[in-house]
């Protein structure tokens, strides 16, 4: 219904057109044929151009409600006939404006529509570059992956194991050449497969690098023992990591600390754990330590195989702080005693 602004110019006779305020969506028009004395005789028909698809018929009712209409520009237009069903020539015209809230200005919608379009296109160049990192970050992954697997196995180890195997075999002892044969098969056989993919599971991985743990052992006549502990809750959870990550720090203390430790009482302490969001690995060993071993040490590779390891947990963890963290280890007497290394790779699935 108009408000009283409204109602009083619509009696207006000579009216043929209203601006309705934002915000007035129902109102109601009465109109009336100027044959006053046969009033009760009069049947109108109208229609809201803009609104009503067809023409309609209200009998002898002069009015007619709108509610809910959207802004913008109506007609409205009645015809009135007589009793003999004689229509009048023309139809009578209203113009109707209902001006639109300041959310529903082209302006509005204009400006709306370019911030959202700045948005959008912010998105787009944003998930672009992330898209392109994550493509260069792959990329790199896979340079260093393929890297570690020139590196993964020092050639001194393989061309060393199959030494060990034709001294076996040259004293006729048939069930160590074999053992050390099978051990050794299997572990190149790991080490081929995991090379086709990025990452591996974590029980294989462990698998793996017992086996080459048990190589190493025979190869040094068990100078060394080893004692592995794995965190009971990392047997139920599928977790991938990349191939034989810590196998450098652990080849690192066999030949760099155990090997050079006089008699056979060295410890390889290998402890896999379960931390936060992380897989944690300890190597640890009671061989001469890092000072020394860097005073004896002449084959260099191992460095670049730690460094590469190094380079491989930066990327798998992106950029995660304190991956690894080597811990020089001493006595009560304050002389080196071994090298503690923790290794912490993210769980990322």
């Amino acid at each position: 219904m108009f408000n009283e602004e409204y109602r009083s110019t619509l009696n207006t006779p000579y009216l043929n057109e209203i601006i309705i305020e934002p915000g007035n969506t129902f109102f109601n028009i009465e109109y009336q044929a100027p044959n006053f004395s046969q009033s009760e005789n009069i049947v109108y028909r109208h229609r809201l151009i803009g609104f009503d698809t067809n023409w309609i018929n209200t009998g002898n009712r002069n009015y007619v409600n709108y509610t809910q209409l959207r802004p913008g520009s109506y007609t409205f237009e009645v015809f009135a006939a007589n009793s003999n069903l004689k229509w009048s020539d023309l139809p009578a015209k209203l113009n109707i404006t209902i001006l639109p809230q300041w959310y529903e200005t082209k302006i509005f919608y204009w400006v709306s529509s370019l911030i959202l379009l700045t948005f959008l296109t912010l998105l787009y160049k944003y998930r672009i570059s992330f898209i392109k990192n994550e493509a260069a970050l792959k990329s790199k992954l896979s340079e260093t992956e393929m890297a570690a697997f020139k590196a993964q196995m020092n050639p001194h180890f393989i061309f060393n194991c199959i030494n060990s195997i034709d001294a076996y075999i040259h004293i006729n002892d048939k069930y160590h050449a074999s053992m050390y044969l099978n051990k050794f098969a299997k572990l190149i056989r790991n080490i081929l497969d995991s090379s086709k993919e990025n990452l591996v599971k974590l029980h294989k991985d462990i698998d793996t690098m017992f086996l080459y743990i048990q190589l190493e052992e025979m190869r040094t006549e068990n100078k060394f023992k080893t004692d592995i502990i794995i965190d009971p809750r990392l047997h139920d959870m599928d977790i991938w990591v990349p191939s034989l990550l810590v196998q450098p720090y652990i080849e690192n203390a066999i030949i760099h600390g155990l090997r050079n430790l006089e008699g056979n009482d060295g410890v390889l302490k290998w402890y896999i754990f379960l931390e936060n969001d992380s897989v944690k690995y300890v190597i640890e060993d009671n061989g001469i330590g890092r000072a020394e071993a860097s005073r004896i040490a002449k084959n260099k590779k191992l460095s670049y195989g730690i460094q590469l390891s190094e380079d491989r947990l930066k990327l798998f963890n992106k950029g995660k702080e304190n991956h690894v963290i080597i811990t020089d280890l001493k006595d009560a007497a304050g002389k080196p005693c071994g090298t503690k290394v923790e290794v912490y790779v993210k769980i990322n699935n």
